[in-house]
């Protein structure tokens, strides 16, 4: 329900917004007091998540259901990826 609502008032809540970021040192040989030494990793709330997979989900529908992605799309397409990409540009030049 409170995703739905979302969506058909179309407003995103802002505290859907916030995440808790922590510092993860990318390797440990690295310097730990270099701020250079670490990535972010932010931890959205599972709300935001749901919300965020819920959209992407309907989106996924109405493009594939009114054909408006191409055939040479092959991000955020089901049983695509840069694998078959290569195989398509593969096929193609062979």
């Amino acid at each position: 329900m409170i995703i739905n609502l979302s969506l058909s008032s179309e407003v995103f809540p802002s505290h859907f917004n916030y995440a808790h970021v922590i510092p993860l040192l990318k390797k440990s040989s690295l310097p730990a007091n270099d701020q250079n030494s670490y990535r972010p990793i932010s931890n959205l709330s599972f709300i935001s998540k749901v919300l965020e997979k819920v959209v992407s989900c309907r989106l996924n529908v109405h493009l594939n259901c009114n054909h408006l992605s191409t055939v040479f799309q092959s991000a955020y397409k089901l049983l695509h990826s840069t694998e078959t990409a290569k195989i398509k540009v593969h096929t193609t030049w062979h």
